[in-house]
């Protein structure tokens, strides 16, 4: 039982890496290290990211595997699984620090890998979920790229 706890605490730490909370801290982290091209990045593929999964969310609905509730278009949002945007987020991020600093790209992919992993253990991804999440940080950074 305490293991259990231990491992549970553990995925739960290791999924809030991929949370809307650090990503805006990372933002701010970057503006205020004379980074503003690298946080501008970071603030358009969020956007972007939240844009194409919420239209996914809205048009393919997929029940998470704890199913939840909603009323709302926004609730609608939240409770639809497919794709995990904690998973784009973490690649995203991923990918654009390692273009920033590119010889800690393990570490970074590493650690993004590890956020996507730890969607599934907290109950609130499959592993399809999760490889979509992967599929839309990786074309959000592609395209971002592209853009800038």
């Amino acid at each position: 039982m305490f293991w259990q706890k231990q491992k549970d605490e553990f995925w739960r730490d290791v999924t809030g890496l991929g949370s809307s909370g650090l990503y805006f801290l990372l933002i701010i982290f970057f503006f205020l290290a004379k980074q503003p091209l690298l946080a501008r990045k970071l603030i358009v593929g969020y956007a972007l990211t939240y844009l194409i999964s919420g239209v996914i969310k809205l048009t393919f609905f997929k029940n998470r595997p704890h199913r939840e509730s909603y009323h709302t278009s926004l609730e609608k949002i939240d409770a639809s699984a497919f794709p995990s945007v904690h998973s784009a987020r973490a690649i995203f991020i991923a990918l654009a620090l390692s273009t920033t600093v590119p010889s800690a790209h393990v570490f970074f992919i590493t650690i993004a890998l590890l956020v996507c992993y730890s969607r599934i253990p907290v109950h609130k991804h499959d592993w399809k979920d999760v490889i979509g999440g992967i599929l839309l940080g990786t074309a959000t950074f592609w395209a971002i790229t592209t853009l800038f």
